[in-house]
């Protein structure tokens, strides 16, 4: 009816607004860097990203943590993580691996004392993707470097955390537990894995081909978080399903990793939002406490 067409095109117009907004802010990034550690929406001072801080103000994230990156030649812009909420939270930056390439692997954490029974912590973080492009060992290399990065962020996380921990963000590395899902994902990584080879096998010779790797899942830094006791958000699920993809490259290499405390969360639900603003699609993680 007329109630329902107005409702479609007020949900158009609103998602059409976000988006615009989204975009002005990744453009904004361009010429500002992401402000300092601990940093929150009206301390934020000159060339620190004051538009990107105003502009999740606007959509209502007025509390915010950033920890910092490195420098994106193709975007032109200073990149780092953060994490912005509508609620109250207690943040911190962790360095995970510093000044590798002239970059810095680190990790923006919020601890939330009043959304849930107990204490609930997000973490934004970007695993290393050079070491497996210039290193002799290829991909081994980077996962064993990527491997060692989440091994200090979870150090870091049960040092000073408790309760639920979500662990959000570029892993730089597929999730083979997803491969098994579907006869969809098992033909999609078949053919990326094909690809691959084709491009470069001597980086792959350790992980390719999946039936014999000559090296065991453990030692990648997915297989790791496992063995640690984290589990993908997207298992979860009443019917545990992956996105596909999460990147251009058609691999899925964004993640969501949850290792719960004494009060299990419920997923609702988990997506990625396809937009063209940056080469990587967002993970959308609904979470009920």
């Amino acid at each position: 009816g007329k109630s329902e067409e107005n409702e479609l095109l007020k949900s158009a117009a609103v998602s059409e607004n976000v988006e615009a907004l989204t975009r002005q802010m990744y453009q904004d990034t361009e010429r500002e860097v992401l402000g300092p550690l601990g940093s929150s929406v009206g301390s934020v001072g000159s060339h620190e990203g004051r538009e990107l801080m105003e502009g999740l103000r606007q959509l209502g994230y007025t509390y915010c943590i950033c920890s910092p990156g490195f420098y994106s030649g193709g975007g032109r812009c200073f990149c780092g993580n953060i994490v912005a909420s509508r609620h109250v939270f207690s943040g911190e930056a962790v360095i995970l691996d510093r000044n590798r390439f002239n970059e810095e692997r680190s990790a923006a954490v919020a601890t939330f004392h009043e959304i849930a029974q107990e204490p609930v912590t997000v973490v934004s973080t970007h695993l290393d993707v050079w070491a497996e492009m210039r290193g002799f060992f290829g991909m081994a290399e980077g996962e064993a470097i990527r491997l060692l990065e989440f091994e200090a962020l979870h150090h870091a996380l049960a040092v000073r955390h408790g309760g639920t921990v979500a662990i959000l963000g570029d892993f730089n590395t597929a999730s083979q537990s997803a491969v098994l899902l579907s006869q969809e994902h098992q033909r999609l990584a078949d053919l990326l894995d094909r690809l691959s080879l084709q491009r470069d096998p001597q980086a792959l010779r350790h992980f390719l081909p999946r039936s014999s790797p000559r090296l065991p899942q453990e030692m990648t830094a997915l297989g790791f978080a496992e063995k640690l006791g984290y589990r993908h958000a997207w298992q979860e699920l009443a019917q545990p399903m992956a996105p596909y993809y999460s990147h251009w490259s058609g691999q899925l290499i964004d993640h969501c990793l949850l290792k719960s405390g004494s009060k299990k969360p419920r997923v609702a639900f988990v997506g990625v939002y396809h937009s063209d603003a940056s080469d990587h699609l967002p993970l959308v993680i609904d979470l009920e406490f």
